[in-house]
């Protein structure tokens, strides 16, 4: 239940701002940066209209996105860089499979959770004082 609300939450967060280009605002830059989906989107759009790729196939008198340059700078991702968006991705995964292994973990021991559990009061009142 609570893993589509989070995932929606990442879904808007990582798009949000495709279309501002370089005129975004740093605040939501920087919150775009907790999220995974957006590294994603923006390896997958560097692989396809970056490095270097020629010129699209146009029939219409007139094409804005001909070139693959016009897109990346629209969609903000002109300066970002393949190896970057992998090695945040990896990063994510090994952060994720540890929180997880650690979720397991209280899960399934009882003295692990009781343990942090009978600290728990302590810290509330002296958090209160």
């Amino acid at each position: 239940m609570v893993a589509p609300a989070i995932s929606g939450a990442y879904l808007m967060l990582a798009i949000y701002g495709i279309g501002f280009g370089p005129t975004m605002d740093p605040i939501w830059t920087f919150f775009q940066s907790f999220t995974f989906v957006r590294y994603a989107l923006s390896g997958f759009t560097v692989t396809m209209y970056g490095a270097g790729r020629d010129v699209l196939p146009c029939k219409d008198t007139y094409c804005h996105f001909r070139r693959p340059t016009e897109i990346t700078k629209m969609m903000g991702m002109s300066n970002d860089q393949l190896w970057v968006q992998i090695t945040v991705l990896l990063f994510f995964f090994i952060l994720f499979k540890l929180l997880s292994y650690l979720a397991l973990r209280a899960r399934l021991t009882p003295e692990f959770g009781q343990k942090y559990l009978h600290y728990l009061p302590t810290l509330m009142l002296k958090c209160k004082r």
